[in-house]
């Protein structure tokens, strides 16, 4: 057992001090996984048996998945909030500033172009008449 650890050390999600008397690494068996040099604190006051998210996944015990009714929001494209209506509340004496437009980088005019059919695209945007 080794334990050149400091005597009191930062652990834990809330970085609350907790007294170490040691550190040792050790194999780890369960069912069928097997994890070699897992770390271990040994701590100086009472408290229950804490098993790292890190190695309670590698032995199985823990996954972390999405549940299947939220599969539908984790997608590539951007989502629509649709039967949903709002009203912007505008300054009744609020005047309009209107400012020139910016040219275009030559090497973005293709890219510039394109955006807007994207968008239509996407449901984002959509053509006026």
């Amino acid at each position: 057992m080794e334990s050149n650890v400091e005597a009191s050390q930062k652990t834990g999600p809330y970085v609350s001090k907790v007294q170490v008397k040691a550190k040792f690494w050790s194999k780890v068996e369960l069912g069928d996984k097997r994890l070699s040099d897992v770390e271990f604190l040994v701590i100086s006051n009472k408290g229950r048996p804490i098993v790292g998210r890190k190695t309670a996944m590698q032995l199985g015990v823990l996954a972390i998945r999405v549940p299947e009714s939220e599969v539908n929001l984790v997608e590539d494209k951007i989502g629509k909030l649709t039967n949903h209506s709002f009203k912007l509340h505008l300054k009744p004496d609020a005047k309009f500033v209107g400012q020139p437009c910016r040219c275009v980088p030559y090497n973005l005019c293709s890219k510039v172009e394109e955006k807007p059919t994207e968008l239509e695209d996407m449901d984002i945007i959509e053509r006026v008449e």
